[in-house]
């Protein structure tokens, strides 16, 4: 059996980008396992260099009417054997539609992992138009689809508003432990408890409107004290600048910028906790990177994370996902700071990544379920 992983994009593990990471991770581990595997993407500019890997590497040119693939991809199609799976990634991606119709017509399999993209949250943005175009397009690449892969119970939860599809399964994503052999340096602040957060720097999706909020109400109506880093970067961050600078928190907050490999592990391993208040995700990479790192979790229950960090004890779910509710979580971050509890939920949010997520074992399902 060969294994194709397919996305937009070039699959580079070094962008922000959870789905690139997602794939990479994926490729590399079922490759260590001894399966035959290759990683292709559909890009405007596919002669352009990419990452060294140790899988193999195919980019096809993007046309520019998005359903209809390039000639070099119908070719390469064409000449996979059929017990060749193809495992597409992310949904409401129209040239997945025309991917679809051909591996079907050409007798191939393919799984296809959405990430979170037909969660409610995100499907509530351009409402009317992605509900017509999932019955007219996403519905039968689902249908068609040898398995759906389901990160979240969440996410299988709100797939079942949209119609009845009966060949799901649920299996996380992971992270590798091999990825955090980083020297630790100690990063001076003004305050603690450090509240971090690690990821896009997007408004409604990742919730960090909620999080300023909160920490405004934290630091200025609870007295808390402490500050908030955020790691990243995206379209949110200008306007979130001028939301710092009028909520009077310039001194307090910390926006670092892209960071990658071993800086953003650094940076994240100063935090005293991690917070995830997003409105809708597929299971968000930072938030087991934050595990690894041993330190506790604020998540909200659309990071399909919840579950896991409640049977841990690993941190805060947060119920409401409110600015008041992740204000009052602070409060008692800061409480459990000073009483050295944070400790035993890190270690906590360590074993629940030992139990669940490590990539390995996780390549290892999947390869199980294509099989099966």
């Amino acid at each position: 059996m060969k294994i194709i992983h397919i996305l937009l994009g070039k699959g580079n593990p070094e962008r922000m980008n959870g789905v690139n990471k997602v794939a990479h991770s994926l490729a590399s581990q079922q490759t260590l396992l001894g399966a035959k595997v290759e990683l292709w993407g559909i890009t405007p500019k596919p002669s352009t260099k990419s990452t060294a890997r140790i899988y193999k590497t195919r980019f096809f040119k993007d046309r520019q009417i998005k359903w209809l693939l390039d000639d070099e991809l119908l070719k390469a199609l064409q000449e996979q054997e059929k017990n060749t799976v193809f495992h597409l990634h992310a949904g409401f991606i129209p040239q997945f539609y025309g991917l679809s119709t051909q591996l079907t017509s050409l007798g191939l399999k393919y799984v296809i992992t959405p990430h979170g993209n037909y969660m409610n949250g995100a499907m509530k943005k351009n409402q009317t138009f992605k509900r017509l175009y999932f019955n007219f397009f996403e519905k039968k690449i689902l249908q068609n689809a040898l398995f759906i892969h389901c990160i979240g119970k969440g996410e299988i939860d709100d797939m079942a508003r949209l119609g009845h599809f009966n060949k799901i399964k649920l299996i996380p994503n992971g992270q590798d432990l091999s990825d955090f052999n980083f020297d630790f340096h100690p990063i001076q602040s003004k305050e603690t408890p450090i509240f971090g957060f690690c990821g896009r720097i997007t408004k409604h999706q990742k919730g960090l409107d909620l999080l300023i909020e909160a920490f405004r109400i934290y630091k200025h109506e609870l007295h808390g004290t402490g500050e908030l880093w955020l790691v990243g970067e995206g379209e949110y961050k200008t306007e979130l600048e001028d939301i710092i600078i009028s909520f009077q928190l310039d001194k307090v907050v910390r926006l670092w910028g892209s960071k990658f490999g071993n800086e953003k592990l650094n940076i994240m391993a100063n935090m005293d906790a991690f917070y995830h208040p997003s409105r809708n995700e597929g299971l968000p990479m930072a938030v087991l990177e934050a595990a690894v790192l041993k330190k506790p979790l604020v998540v909200s229950q659309y990071t399909n994370m919840a579950e896991y960090v409640n049977a841990h004890n690993a941190g805060i779910c947060l119920i409401n996902n409110t600015p008041v509710e992740i204000a009052e979580s602070m409060q008692k971050i800061a409480e459990w700071n000073q009483n050295h509890k944070l400790i035993e939920l890190g270690e906590n949010a360590y074993q629940m990544f030992l139990n669940h997520f490590e990539w390995k074992h996780i390549a290892q399902k999947l390869i199980d379920a294509y099989a099966s």
